[in-house]
């Protein structure tokens, strides 16, 4: 559900993709991978974004997802790590 309603299809894809693309950081759920959290890492990744990706049950025998997803982290040391990207990210400016 977006701003825009329920998108489907290519409209879906392209919602997703701008997303992606316009993020300054890309926080992934990493829990039960599937071909489009995947998808959305590797996007990340190439378009070399922040990446952080929250380690539910993340295996490293994920290979592309696992390794292209940046820093993993535990759920309770996501905060601590988004106030670390924020800083940095700001002094870059």
């Amino acid at each position: 559900l977006t701003e825009e309603g329920t998108l489907e299809g290519e409209k879906l894809f392209e919602h997703n993709y701008q997303g992606i693309l316009n993020a300054d950081v890309f926080i992934s759920i990493l829990k039960d991978l599937g071909k489009d959290v995947s998808t959305e890492i590797g996007m990340a990744y190439s378009l070399n974004k922040i990446r952080i990706g929250i380690d539910y049950n993340a295996d490293n025998t994920d290979v592309m997802p696992y390794f292209a997803a940046g820093k993993i982290v535990k759920e309770d040391k996501l905060q601590s790590v988004l106030e670390y990207c924020i800083k940095n990210y700001k002094d870059e400016k």
